[in-house]
């Protein structure tokens, strides 16, 4: 099941250069719309792993990738086998010392 909406135009990127300004939950979806080519419309909340047919294997490690690319971290092995969702993601991130806010 993909949780984009169907006939979008073509997808709106959010480069690692235009960081300033963005905040973190911005600088996130940018990481999950890079790694699975998704538009800037997308139910980023429920994303999960088996739930997008675009998150297999390599794309998996495409976002962890990313996401320590984005954020300066690097993941552990037990977070990169947790990381099957937007929100564990966050909540990773958090742990990690990315501030989402409130």
């Amino acid at each position: 099941m993909c949780l984009c909406a169907p006939g979008l135009p073509v997808r709106e990127r959010i480069h690692q250069g235009s960081k300033r300004g963005m905040t973190n939950e911005d600088r996130l979806k940018g990481a999950f719309m890079r790694a699975f080519d998704l538009p800037s419309t997308t139910r980023f909340e429920e994303l999960k792993y088996q739930h997008l047919h675009a998150w297999d294997s390599v794309a998996h490690m495409m976002l962890i990738a990313e996401l320590e690319s984005e954020f300066d971290v690097m993941f552990s092995t037990e977070d990169v086998i947790a990381l099957g969702s937007f929100t564990k993601a966050r909540e990773l991130l958090s742990k990690g010392g990315v501030d989402f806010g409130a």
